[in-house]
């Protein structure tokens, strides 16, 4: 018998020799396989960011559209703060009127 068919045979009946506690038990002996301390992409962080990338990707398009927009105008000579004022509720308009229609 192997070390590797030792620690597995040790493992399906719940541990109790060299090989037995968890896998990443600090301390100890050293294990045959170890995985990260830590589990990745779990967990609501991920969940939020799963939801909430594509309204941040969709926005930032909108904000860069804007602020074309803007830079547009102040290049023809409007004011920027009167640009500004305007072309921002032009956006808020659009991506209001783009929600609507989602939800319909």
């Amino acid at each position: 018998m192997t070390e590797w068919d030792k620690y597995y045979t040790d493992q399906a009946k719940g541990g109790s020799g060299f090989y037995s506690g968890p896998l990443w038990q600090k301390g100890g002996s050293a294990r045959g396989f170890t995985g990260q301390e830590w589990q990745e992409g779990g967990g609501w962080g991920s969940y939020l960011w799963r939801v909430a990338q594509p309204l941040l990707k969709f926005l930032g398009k909108e904000v860069l559209q804007t602020g074309v927009d803007v830079g547009s105008d102040v290049l023809k000579g409007t004011d920027i703060k009167e640009s500004l004022v305007s072309r921002g509720k032009r956006t808020v308009a659009r991506i209001a009127d783009q929600a609507a229609s989602k939800l319909h």
